[in-house]
């Protein structure tokens, strides 16, 4: 007289969603064997995986429901995780859950690219543009450049937030200090 746990399913599909959801399913755990059933843990293998599991054994003949959360910030492209499920089930006393997703980071920048025209030597130049999108949270002057490394120490940038809650954008205003510099035009 042993336990026997059965999942729903062994994979779930998320499908394609956007970097910083929290993606949610469940699973159905049945006993399909002949004594209780007890769900000893469930984790998720890897960060940023919350698992909710029966704490209560399951009888035989019964069912009880294993709740998923994933939390994708900060990930992007296609992703790969497993959850374990830790029972008394003497057959297979771990059981493995696949997660799959394939997340696009979404980040808008306006205009694409900036031109400063003309300039003249030991002229300042400074132009905006904003940042929309699902991972601008994680912006820092650190994380801009110049495309062109001759001329980056010719370049500031500052960064003015103006989000509220979900709506607003980031603007990054960008001086080129021309004062000991050539003549010329430059985007």
């Amino acid at each position: 007289i042993q336990p026997r746990l059965v999942l729903s399913q062994s994979t779930i599909d998320f499908g394609r969603h956007v970097t910083g959801e929290v993606l949610t399913d469940s699973v159905t755990i049945t006993n399909e064997g002949k004594a209780d059933l007890i769900i000893k843990r469930a984790m998720g293998v890897g960060s940023s995986i919350s698992i909710e599991f029966p704490q209560e054994p399951i009888p035989p003949g019964h069912s009880g429901e294993l709740k998923i959360k994933f939390d994708t910030a900060g990930r992007s492209g296609e992703q790969h995780r497993r959850v374990v499920i830790m029972s008394n089930d003497p057959a297979e006393p771990r059981k493995y859950l696949s997660l799959n997703t394939d997340l696009e980071m979404t980040l808008g920048i306006t205009p694409r690219r900036v031109w400063f025209g003309n300039v003249n030597s030991g002229e300042s130049v400074k132009k905006t543009f904003e940042l929309t999108g699902s991972e601008i949270s994680r912006i820092n002057v650190a994380d801009i450049s110049c495309s062109t490394s001759q001329l980056a120490d010719f370049f500031t940038f500052e960064i003015v937030d103006e989000r509220d809650g979900e709506s607003g954008n980031i603007k990054i205003i960008t001086t080129l200090n021309a004062t000991n510099m050539e003549p010329g035009q430059f985007n």
